[in-house]
């Protein structure tokens, strides 16, 4: 049996959608924009706020892919791993994100570079910045659910879809439930 596109991409967002029934959007909210503020304080100026920030974009958003990658690989795989040895490659992902930082950095930089304005480049790049570290701590769960051996039946519903289109299915889903997340969000000045 071989599922649809769009049965594994309705298939996922349940799933996002039971996982996080418990998640209140004001301790999100709360969450990303304490971790702003606290970049802000940290920051002498404005420039340095941008350096840093966008530091922080591409850091979460290397993350984001990496946990991509993983899930690709396992739904290639077609095996479930065990927490441990997920945890372990998502610890690896991270170990190497931060050694290439800087290598990873200038793509970013010049992402947020058509922004003139730099009221409007410093919110874009918080607005992305807390939706993707939203989405990772998304993925991250589904992932640590998807190896829990309990939920053995249900992860093997992936495997009886393409892989492209169950992994895809994950990034789309936690991305719209990190925006419906942040939906309201005021940052301040």
């Amino acid at each position: 049996m071989t599922i649809s596109r769009e049965e594994i991409h309705k298939i996922t967002a349940a799933l996002m959608k039971q996982l996080t029934q418990g998640w209140k959007q004001e301790e999100l909210q709360g969450e990303v924009k304490n971790k702003i503020l606290e970049q802000r304080n940290h920051a002498k100026t404005v420039e340095e706020y941008m350096n840093l920030l966008v530091t922080n974009v591409a850091y979460v958003s290397e993350e984001n892919r990496a946990l991509q990658q993983i899930f690709e690989t396992i739904l290639a795989g077609k095996a479930i791993p065990t927490s441990v040895s997920l945890e372990s490659s998502m610890y690896e992902a991270k170990f190497r994100i931060k050694e290439n930082l800087k290598q990873v950095v200038p793509p970013y930089v010049q992402r947020f570079s058509s922004f003139q304005d730099p009221i409007e480049r410093i919110r874009n790049m918080e607005l992305t910045y807390g939706s993707v570290l939203i989405a990772n701590r998304m993925k991250t769960h589904f992932l640590l659910i998807f190896a829990n051996k309990e939920n053995n039946e249900t992860s093997s519903l992936f495997f009886e879809a393409e892989p492209a289109y169950a992994a895809e299915s994950l990034h789309q889903v936690s991305g719209v439930f990190a925006s419906m997340a942040l939906d309201g969000l005021n940052l301040g000045k």
